[in-house]
């Protein structure tokens, strides 16, 4: 899931060609997924 959402992120929206701010705001996208996530994963394993 995280590598696709690199490489469509990356390949298809031509996100190399464009300001920081973009790619940071995809970075931060990606880290509150990840971190909900995970959240998740713990609750849920440990209840």
């Amino acid at each position: 899931m995280t590598c696709k959402f690199v490489i469509v992120v990356g390949y298809y929206m031509h996100l190399k060609y464009e300001h920081t701010l973009l790619t940071a705001i995809f970075a931060f996208g990606l880290a509150v997924a990840l971190s909900i996530m995970l959240a998740m994963i713990a609750i849920y394993t440990n209840f």
